[in-house]
């Protein structure tokens, strides 16, 4: 019995220490002049694709105002956001994108929730996001929509 105690506690200790540190970088990198939401139509791709917006977007989109960004950012910054495990299905249901003062494509981040995955350019760090930075994501998602 102390063998395999011992030795559970070991094979944790272990686990625990060989776990890959996450590393958040700034996103999206530069300054910013707006940011744009757009809803996804669920195929595999991105929201800004050879430059453009996707053809995989519907509608217009949605202009985020300076408190709605500040808080995608802060899910975006916040470490807690990543970390768990992903699926492999990249359905994609939304997409941000950064553009500058003349109104260019700087960085872009599409989000799938059904699969914990992203895709962004430039790199923020983190692709899987856990299971709370799936629900902030989720929340911000309907909230910007609802209107």
């Amino acid at each position: 019995m102390k063998v395999s105690l011992i030795s559970l506690l070991l094979l944790t200790i272990t686990l625990t220490s060989c776990k890959e540190e996450i590393k958040v970088h700034e996103f999206p990198g530069r300054n910013f002049e707006k940011i744009m939401a757009f809803k996804m139509n669920g195929e595999e791709g991105e929201v800004v694709e050879d430059g453009a917006i996707s053809d995989k977007v519907i509608g217009e989109g949605k202009l985020l105002t300076k408190r709605e960004s500040r808080k995608l950012l802060g899910i975006f910054h916040d470490k807690s956001s990543y970390g768990e495990s992903a699926y492999l299905c990249f359905e994609p249901h939304v997409g941000y994108v950064f553009y500058d003062n003349e109104n260019e494509i700087i960085a872009h981040s599409t989000i799938c929730l059904k699969c914990n995955w992203m895709k962004n350019f430039p790199a923020v760090g983190g692709y899987a996001f856990s299971e709370k930075g799936n629900k902030r994501f989720e929340k911000f998602e309907e909230k910007i929509f609802q209107k």
